[in-house]
């Protein structure tokens, strides 16, 4: 797409999450929640910047990067200066492992988990009775 020379257009800028790793936040065990993917720019196109940045290795559990926090030209700027681009929450870092795990945070308590021998020992003994019951 060719751009006219001079004129000013209205066009996103895609963001680039850095320093998930380095993240405290996202260390302690909180989950990112990106709220944007992209920043919308109204300039000529030799002003417009390739990707911004945003840095999430100062972000602890409950803090959150406005627009404005962006290191941007912000006169070139269409979007809200306002709106949130990402938020560290607490929560949900952690991912459950199995059945087990699950099941100690919903009952209390282990539960078993059904293994295919078990299921295929069942599905054989159900089909023996229906076989004798048709007979």
């Amino acid at each position: 797409m060719r751009a006219p020379v001079g004129k000013r257009l209205k066009l996103g800028v895609r963001l680039e999450f850095f320093g998930e790793l380095d993240c405290p936040g996202l260390r302690k065990g909180g989950t990112l929640k990106k709220f944007a993917k992209f920043v919308t720019y109204n300039c000529r196109p030799e002003e417009l910047p390739a990707k911004i940045v945003v840095d999430l290795t100062v972000l602890d559990i409950g803090e959150k990067v406005l627009i404005r926090d962006l290191d941007i030209d912000k006169d070139l700027l269409d979007s809200d200066e306002y709106m949130p681009v990402c938020k560290i929450v607490k929560g949900s870092g952690k991912r459950f492992s199995g059945w087990s795990e699950y099941a100690k945070r919903k009952y209390g308590k282990d539960k078993p988990r059904k293994t295919t021998a078990n299921a295929s020992q069942r599905a054989t003994e159900i089909l023996k009775t229906r076989a004798v019951s048709l007979k």
